[in-house]
């Protein structure tokens, strides 16, 4: 498994839109969804399970594939490649089969889920029952309760509602992102422009590129089209914090990864672009619940917002923390660290 960069994010616009997801066996080792009542995955030899908060195994190992836990469901593959959803009781959970058979599930995401049947997504509700019959050959996930809509052969977007109803429109676009923080990116003529959730363009495309914001800051990391650095902005594409930067991570947390020209190594400003965490590492990931991977000239390693370091533990993988957890290892050593620096689960 590979570990995740803060990297250079200017790629082929077509690849930003969030499409649908396989079930890869690889999420499995990534991030469950939940406390001490939710679980999280693990792989046992050849097939995947769920612990609990404490580590115990609380559902046996008998799928190939698993996503994590998300909104009290999990999606799981069979032996026989049959999908369902696991509840918070480890059932299975199938989803009624008015249109067929699923080809692919997501997790639950603003209470709804993409569904694939036939090539096409629908939407289930977080009661598992059909709320917008699969129609979209290309359909983002839910947030802040309109979903992204790609016509790719067209170059046309619209977002839609829960009940599957058109808000608003966007012609001449090659992709669209997610509404988050009240506004989302498009791609029109390989630069990135903003839109707010009425359909308002509130910047003309001119971003190199342009992320997702970070709903609690309403800050989005930017690629500054003259400089070509990164800097962050707010709904109105203007620099809240200047383009200074090489490369640069998202807001979370009220942090964000960025490199320093100087140094060549990450630290973590502040929403005013102070530095709040000096630049000394290979790498960082976002934070998470007050913690954050970084790469050292050792390995990889969890600090907190003061950059102090969590655990002594050094780790070849490692991964952001979710509901207390965080996945992490070393080579074949798969396992759990807890927010007090503990591993609370090893496959060996």
């Amino acid at each position: 498994m590979q570990t995740p960069q803060t990297t250079d994010h200017r790629v082929c616009p077509t690849t930003i839109f969030l499409l649908l997801l396989a079930l890869p066996a690889a999420l499995a080792i990534l991030q469950g969804c939940g406390s001490n009542k939710l679980f999280y995955p693990v792989k046992v030899q050849s097939h995947y399970g769920y612990i609990n908060y404490k580590g115990d195994l609380s559902i046996p190992p008998k799928y190939p594939n698993v996503q994590r836990y998300s909104e009290g469901f999990a999606p799981v593959q069979r032996d026989d490649g049959s999908l369902a959803y696991l509840d918070l009781k480890g059932e299975e959970r199938e989803i009624t089969d008015d249109y067929g058979e699923p080809e692919k599930l997501d997790i639950i995401s603003d209470g709804m889920a993409r569904v694939v049947i036939d090539g096409l997504v629908g939407y289930v509700d977080k009661q598992l029952k059909w709320a917008i019959e699969p129609q979209f050959s290309h359909a983002g996930r839910f947030s802040e309760g309109l979903a992204a809509i790609l016509d790719i052969d067209q170059q046309r977007a619209w977002y839609i509602d829960k009940k599957g109803l058109k808000v608003f429109s966007l012609e001449n676009v090659h992709s669209v992102g997610p509404m988050q923080g009240g506004f989302a990116y498009f791609i029109r003529d390989e630069r990135f422009g903003i839109i707010d959730r009425e359909g308002k363009v509130t910047r003309e495309p001119s971003f190199l590129f342009l992320a997702s914001a970070d709903p609690i800051s309403g800050l989005a990391r930017a690629l500054d089209d003259k400089t070509e650095l990164y800097g962050f902005v707010n709904r109105d594409g203007s620099w809240i914090v200047s383009p200074r930067y090489p490369n640069a991570g998202d807001f979370s947390n009220g942090l964000a990864a960025v490199m320093l020209r100087h140094k060549n190594r990450y630290g973590y400003i502040d929403t005013h672009g102070g530095l709040r965490v000096p630049g000394q590492y290979l790498a960082a990931g976002s934070f998470h619940e007050g913690f954050a991977w970084v790469r050292t000239d050792k390995g990889l390693r969890y600090i907190d917002k003061d950059g102090a370091w969590l655990s002594p533990l050094i780790f070849t993988y490692a991964y952001d923390f979710y509901e207390g957890l965080a996945a992490a290892g070393r080579g074949e050593n798969n396992l759990y660290i807890n927010t007090n620096g503990k591993v609370t689960w090893s496959n060996r």
